[in-house]
């Protein structure tokens, strides 16, 4: 039997050993891709459950501040371990994160470029981040200016004082600390802690003032002038503005980049070293007295009776300590390097931060506590620490006008003197330092500001065109909008009282276009009066109603009232003279004299009485107003007005006999009038009126005391149509007024 082929197996195994090895490379793959798969889930997993349950750090509130430390730049100690800020960066762990110094240097840029609220965020942020990780993250001073200077700038004066405080802790450096200083300075002059912000400033004048370059010696020099003032800028405001005794100075903006630049040309300098032993130069002398003496004066700190008997050595002088003085200095040392001084600026830097006065003779040197020196005025003066540094405010005015004339704060010094001199009524010395800061070439605000307030000194000093030219400066300007608007007001306010309402006009009209709220309203009240006193009554009315928002509340809504009544009373017919002249009776007796600005309301007032027949108001009135204050030509309005009112008054000193007997009557009348028998001497009055042979004069003065009687008894009606010439017994439009 024969046996079936075999076939042959080589064919097939060449096909399948290829697709085995596909097949196998293919299932590696795919168990390598899974396992990927599997550790990237867990991984991920991991990573988020880490993430979920890690605490959320809260953002630093006010409340989580540390307390502020009590400042006692003495006693400050550097943390060894501090080093600079760039040699730290995140943990490994959080490898991911920004670089300390890029999120420091990201603050800066917010800071520098204006945006005050985004760099606190992100300086906040830095800090909260250091504070929770305090062995990975550790942050120099700088960080702690950053940040003291973002919330100076946004106002949040309880995290600026800690950051700076902090701040100082960190470094030693002298400039550094200078910068510092000065912004802490600062703050308590805010707080109203201004002898605090003097003592601290006087001790870095005593004790590094050598070290400190010319242009932070400047500054603080001014920042102690001011702090020795208890300076505070009052609040820019219509009353403020307004108020020729009230000189604001030119805002100063903060400017961290300015700040920022001091700070980094500190920090390359070692500590100075202190001085080895006592050493006086006297650099300038004229006398013997602490003011006529400059010196420089270099101390290693001596117990600070030693030290003030070893200066009467030096100068010659006797030192006499009373025992409540010795007792405050008992315990205490004081070490010195200062710079060229006047020994009175000297004494007062060791001195008064311990309570301490002094006086000088010419020979002998007092020491005595602030509670003896002021014995005579105790009870008075409730901090006797701050009188005494603000007893010594022009000296150090004085003193830092030398330090400072290079800095950008002069112009706010200057305004200080300024104003020393308008509180004690030398305003022609005022306009000096006002003059100064202009010739410096000011602009914007700062140039509004300054011509404004040398515009308020020459009218003070009753210098009216220059005060006019003043204005008009201050005016062009065209920055800030509420100075530009005063300055027009004013402009236009000192036109009207030299009686030329045509040209006050278009000033007054600007000021209306551009003020806002009281400020508007006051030039709306100006602008109509001046179209009131050309008779345009058309005019005068459509200002006040285009005003109406600014006119209707207080402080001026008073005046409004009384001008919209006045305009409506010389615009009436004699048939509505009754009705309007009992509306002007009511506007002019409620008007508010301390609120008014501008002296044409005194005239205005006057002819409004004139009109009503109040003689004696009128001219009481007319008496009391002062040419000084309302210029030439508002004067001699005021004067024809009351010459007019003065030719009314003629009977009384010749007259016909049947005048005399009148008069007689009418002179009991006001007796009674003024014993408060009101009836009777309205029956006296009454009875008078019906005497045929009465001149018209001494009818209008009969109606005058009758309307007064009528006034004071209630009866308002019958007072307004005597008061406007009408007899009370006849009817609206019976009679014309008497002429």
């Amino acid at each position: 039997m024969t046996r079936p082929p075999v076939p042959n197996p080589a064919p097939a195994k060449l096909f399948l050993a290829p697709l085995l090895w596909v097949m196998g490379i293919a299932l590696l793959c795919a168990l390598v891709t899974l396992g990927a798969l599997i550790l990237n889930s867990q991984q991920t997993e991991s990573s988020d459950e880490e993430l979920a349950t890690s605490p959320e750090l809260p953002p630093m509130s006010a409340t989580d501040l540390p307390p502020a430390p009590v400042f006692e730049p003495d006693s400050v100690q550097i943390d060894a371990e501090t080093v600079a800020l760039n040699d730290f960066m995140v943990s490994s762990e959080s490898s991911s994160l920004r670089s300390v110094a890029e999120r420091l240097n990201a603050a800066e840029t917010l800071l520098v470029e204006g945006d005050v609220a985004a760099a606190a965020v992100e300086i906040d942020s830095l800090i909260d981040d250091a504070r929770e990780h305090p062995q990975q993250m550790r942050l120099s001073a700088r960080a702690f200016l950053i940040a003291g200077l973002a919330h100076e700038l946004s106002g949040d004066s309880t995290r600026c004082q800690w950051a700076y405080q902090e701040a100082f802790q960190r470094t030693d450096d002298i400039t550094q600390r200078a910068c510092l200083i000065l912004r802490l300075a600062a703050q308590f002059q805010e707080r109203d802690e201004s002898s605090l912000a003097a003592s601290m400033l006087l001790n870095q004048l005593m004790k590094h003032g050598r070290s400190l370059s010319k242009e932070l010696r400047g500054e603080r020099s001014v920042a102690l002038a001011t702090a020795m003032l208890g300076t505070r800028e009052e609040a820019v405001s219509p009353k403020s503005i307004l108020d020729l005794k009230t000189l604001h100075a030119p805002h100063v903006m903060l400017k961290p980049e300015h700040i920022l630049d001091q700070w980094d040309a500190g920090g390359t300098n070692p500590p100075p070293e202190p001085p080895r032993e006592f050493a006086m130069s006297r650099q300038r002398q004229i006398g013997t007295r602490p003011h006529q003496v400059v010196a420089v004066v270099q101390c290693p700190g001596w117990p600070t009776e030693d030290l003030m008997e070893q200066i009467g050595r030096e100068m010659g002088w006797t030192v006499r300590i009373t025992d409540e003085a010795r007792h405050r200095l008992r315990g205490h040392t004081t070490s010195l390097d200062s710079p060229e001084l006047s020994l009175d600026t000297l004494l007062d830097g060791v001195l008064l931060p311990f309570d301490v006065e002094w006086t000088h003779d010419g020979l002998t040197l007092q020491l005595m506590s602030t509670r003896e020196f002021f014995g005579g005025v105790e009870g008075q003066i409730s901090d006797t620490l701050q009188f005494a540094y603000r007893r010594r405010g022009t000296r150090y005015l004085q003193y830092a006008l030398t330090q400072a004339s290079d800095t950008s704060v002069l112009p706010t010094l200057l305004t200080d003197l300024a104003r020393r001199a308008v509180v004690q009524g030398e305003y022609d010395q005022a306009i000096q330092p006002l003059r100064q800061i202009v010739s410096r070439g000011v602009s914007g605000t700062e140039a509004t500001v300054t011509w404004l307030n040398l515009g308020k000194c020459y009218l003070l000093a009753n210098r009216r065109d220059e005060a006019l030219e003043a204005m008009l400066h201050a005016a062009d300007q065209m920055d800030g909008e509420i100075y530009v608007a005063a300055a027009y007001l004013f402009a236009g306010n000192i036109l009207l009282e030299d009686n030329q309402p045509d040209k006050a006009i278009p000033q007054l009209t600007r000021s209306m276009s551009i003020g806002r709220d009281e400020l508007r309203g006051r030039a709306a009240l100006l602008l109509s009066t001046a179209y009131l006193l050309q008779d345009e009554y058309t005019s005068a009315s459509r200002v006040l109603w285009e005003a109406q928002e600014a006119i209707k509340l207080p402080p001026v809504d008073d005046q409004a009232a009384f001008l919209m009544a006045l305009i409506r009373f010389n615009a009436s017919q004699p048939s509505e003279r009754e009705y309007m002249g009992r509306n002007l009776l009511t506007a002019v007796t409620n008007v508010h004299q301390e609120s008014m600005f501008g002296g044409t309301w005194d005239l205005l007032q006057i002819r409004a009485y004139r009109e009503l027949g109040m003689i004696a108001e009128c001219r009481e009135l007319a008496e009391n107003v002062d040419i000084r204050s309302t210029g030439p030509g508002l004067h001699k309005l005021v004067r024809e007005t009351v010459g007019d009112i003065a030719s009314l008054l003629a009977f009384e000193s010749s007259g016909s006999d049947s005048d005399t007997a009148l008069q007689k009557k009418l002179d009991e009348a006001r007796l009674l009038q003024r014993a408060g028998k009101l009836e009777e001497a309205i029956r006296v009055c009454e009875e008078l009126l019906s005497a045929e042979q009465a001149s018209p004069e001494f009818r209008r003065e009969l109606l005058k005391t009758l309307g007064h009687c009528y006034q004071s008894n209630g009866r308002h009606s019958e007072a307004i149509r005597c008061f406007v010439g009408l007899s009370p017994q006849t009817q609206p439009g019976e009679s014309a007024p008497i002429q």
